[in-house]
């Protein structure tokens, strides 16, 4: 090889060589030690100022023993000290590929001597499967940290994630997104003031102004903190969590507890501690509620359903069953008692006179239509005392005993 042949071969190994530091800057996770070493080409680093364009400028692409090559692109790039820093300014078709991750954008800002690279307009970034877009990026290639502003855009595994704010640690294993942010999956999505997910998990986080509702708009639920897994089946909420779930011609129904679990595969919601469930006039109590789609509810832990102000039913455990939206049927399980305050103004005048209606049994099955009590089937020691209020001829009451009633 003649010197002239040389001397350009060292100046395009130069090339390389600014390359392979951009590189390493914007993608994370390799070591200085193990990005190959430029060769020594006794050459000066870039001037205080330096302009390629065109077909100079386009691509770089360096052979690493063992590893598949690095490659840049860029339609122009200028090189620069400001204030005494070396900085690089590429422009137009930025193209960045190296190991598992991939870097497009309109412009880049390389500071080498900060290990740190700063992206502009239509950002996009692919590792692996997840596929992450904004408008403007800052990564820090020595923390492996990066910042991201307006319309954040994160695919990854079926669920979209959008806010107007992010952050990734951890070589882009811990993401946070600020400001509105939106997680939407297959069966629901998450809206919240803050949304973080860490890869290394299966689940992921929201915090303040929590808003979770299914595909249909049938139920939403809102809360203060929320956790829920990275394919949709599950979310819990146990912060301040309230379900309002609504079918088209029914009533809406309203709950609160200390902690709500959804999962979405079994359509099952689970509400434990101090639970309050009210549609319409009835109010239902427990410490622990389960339901199944929106069929059936099952009340366990003292339950207790209130009708209106004059009507209480109590049993070990107390299940509903619904059609079409409205209320079925309720059946109270073990020490199952109703109650009933009408004949209490009339047992103030009328001493002798019961001051309640009392149903008991081993199992009470009330039966509804319109919202109003059809019909009561008692099963097990049954036992009802019952004071006619419509009679006005006659005052007196009723008190049955029975197997069946």
């Amino acid at each position: 090889m003649t010197p002239r042949g040389r001397r350009c071969r060292s100046r395009r190994l130069l090339a390389g060589a600014w390359s392979i530091g951009l590189v390493g800057l914007v993608l994370g996770g390799v070591a200085r030690s193990q990005t190959a070493a430029p060769p020594d080409t006794g050459q000066l680093p870039p001037p205080a100022f330096a302009d390629t364009t065109g077909q100079a400028a386009l691509r770089w692409q360096v052979e690493r023993p063992g590893r598949r090559a690095s490659l840049y692109q860029a339609d122009r790039t200028v090189y620069r000290t400001v204030d005494g820093e070396q900085v690089s300014f590429h422009y137009g078709n930025v193209y960045i590929d190296r190991d598992t991750v991939v870097v497009r954008a309109d412009s880049a800002h390389v500071f080498d001597e900060r290990d740190l690279v700063r992206l502009f307009d239509n950002v996009r970034m692919r590792k692996y499967e997840t596929l992450i877009s904004c408008d403007w990026a800052e990564y820090r290639r020595a923390t492996g940290e990066a910042d991201l502003r307006g319309d954040v855009r994160v695919l990854e595994g079926g669920v979209l994630a959008t806010s107007r704010l992010g952050e990734l640690r951890d070589d882009l294993q811990l993401m946070r997104l600020f400001g509105d942010a939106v997680a939407i999956t297959p069966e629901y999505t998450v809206l919240a003031d803050t949304l973080v997910r860490d890869r290394r998990r299966t689940d992921g986080e929201a915090f303040g102004n929590v808003r979770i509702t299914d595909p249909d708009g049938g139920s939403l639920v809102t809360g203060d903190h929320a956790t829920f897994s990275g394919d949709g089946s599950w979310a819990e909420v146990d912060r301040n969590p309230r379900l309002e779930t609504r079918d088209e011609g029914g009533q809406p129904v309203n709950s609160v507890a200390g902690k709500m679990t959804f999962y979405r595969t079994e359509e099952r919601v689970v509400m434990v501690d101090s639970v309050r469930i009210r549609q319409g006039e009835m109010l239902a109590r427990a410490d622990t509620t389960i339901s199944y789609g929106q069929e059936r509810m099952l009340l366990l832990g003292d339950p207790e359903l209130q009708q209106g102000e004059k009507s209480r039913m109590v049993g070990d455990e107390i299940e509903f069953y619904y059609r079409e939206g409205d209320l079925d049927r309720v059946i109270l399980l073990g020490n199952a008692r109703m109650e009933d305050t009408s004949p209490d103004s009339l047992a103030a005048i009328y001493r002798g006179l019961p001051e309640l209606d009392v149903i008991e049994g081993d199992s009470i099955t009330v039966h509804f239509e319109d919202g109003e009590i059809a019909r009561t089937d008692v099963v097990g020691e049954a036992f009802s005392v019952y004071v006619p209020t419509d009679v006005e001829d006659e005052i007196a009451f009723n008190e049955v005993q029975g197997d069946t009633l």
